[in-house]
This record gives structure tokens, C-alpha cells and sequence, in this order.
């Protein structure tokens, strides 16, 4: 994810605000969809000359967080948390810049490779197109569907950590709450 615009353009990430060009305009941005990194230990941050969070998962807890916008604008910074490569993973990218007229903006989501550890290897890279989707297959991330689409009663499923909420087409939920790595109980019948 690397988007870059200038500030009072009508060029920003996302069109159709009716700007005037020249204007200041605050700007505020929400991009979602499923991330598979290759193989490794990973840490997830970001470039920007204003704020970003990046989640995953659906935690309410950011993998990276500089929504304050302190971080440096010349290099990436990172998050403290890893995570596994070979997985796919539910992302949201959060961020915002002042917006102000004639300014240069960036906003870039890095991925580092914590297991390489050679100073004359390159190890962090921004996120590249071919390692994001916009959409999820609806199960969490490990999970394979083997049904029917058309005939299956649950259509969507949210791994929550201790628990597995599934939806039903009609709306309808099952909470299967989490008792060993691999074992979740069923819910009272």
C-alpha cells in the first residue's frame, strides 16, 4: 500500500469530495481487505507525514499505532508485535493527515522480516499490491469452507481468539467458545 498525493489537490486518494483546488482539506481514510505475507516473522508499520494504526484480525488492539502522527516521516516505524508469515491475515489501515495545501503526503504500509538479521540483507519492504486482497473467502484466516455456497448454513465466520461467532444467511449466530488450541465447545442446545 503506498499512496502519495499533495495536499489541496483533487488528486487525493480517494476523489469525489468536491474540492477546490488549492484549499486545505484534512483528509481521513479507512482501507481494508486480507494480507498474505510470505514466509518469515513479520513486523507490520508504517510510513507517513501523518497518522496511521494498522489492525489485524479484527482486534480493537492496533498492530501498529502512531495515530498521535509523532513518528518519523523519513523512515518506517514498526510495531512491537509479530506475526507468523505463510498466514493470511484481516487487515484495516487507519490514517490521516492536515491536509494542508501544497504539502507532499504519504501514506505507506512496510512489513519487516524479523528473521533476517544480515545488515547487508534487505529486510523491510512497503507492502506490495500482490501481497493484499480486497476480500476475505468469509472465514477466518486457516479456515477453508467445504460446502455448498448456495445450500451452507453458516456464511460467515469471526475467530475472535477465545471463541468462533458463525452467522447463518438469515442472520442468525453461534458462539463456539474456545477450550484448547483446536477445541472450541458447542453452544447450550
Amino acid at each position: 500500500m503506498n499512496a502519495t498525493w499533495k495536499g489541496g489537490s483533487i488528486n487525493a486518494p480517494i476523489g469525489g469530495f468536491g474540492v477546490t483546488q488549492g484549499a486545505n482539506l484534512p483528509f481521513l481514510v479507512r482501507w481494508t481487505g486480507v494480507l498474505s505475507l510470505p514466509a518469515g516473522t513479520w513486523k507490520l508499520g508504517g510510513l507517513t507525514n501523518g497518522a496511521m494504526r494498522v489492525y489485524l484480525n479484527g482486534s480493537s488492539t492496533p498492530t501498529y499505532d502512531d495515530w498521535a502522527g509523532t513518528a518519523s516521516a523519513i523512515s518506517p516505524g514498526y510495531g512491537s508485535a509479530t506475526v507468523s508469515g505463510a498466514h493470511t491475515y484481516q487487515v484495516k489501515v487507519e490514517s490521516w493527515v492536515a491536509g494542508t495545501a501544497g504539502t507532499d503526503y504519504t501514506v505507506q504500509l512496510w512489513a519487516k522480516n524479523t528473521d533476517i538479521t544480515d545488515p547487508g540483507t534487505t529486510s523491510e519492504w512497503v507492502v506490495s499490491s500482490g501481497w493484499l486482497t480486497p476480500t476475505s473467502t468469509g472465514v477466518p484466516p486457516g479456515w477453508s469452507l467445504l460446502a455448498n455456497p448456495a445450500t451452507a448454513q453458516w456464511v460467515h465466520a469471526d475467530d475472535e481468539g477465545s471463541q468462533v461467532v458463525l452467522q447463518g444467511a438469515s442472520g442468525q449466530t453461534a458462539m463456539f467458545t474456545r477450550t484448547a488450541p483446536g477445541y472450541y465447545q458447542a453452544p447450550p442446545a
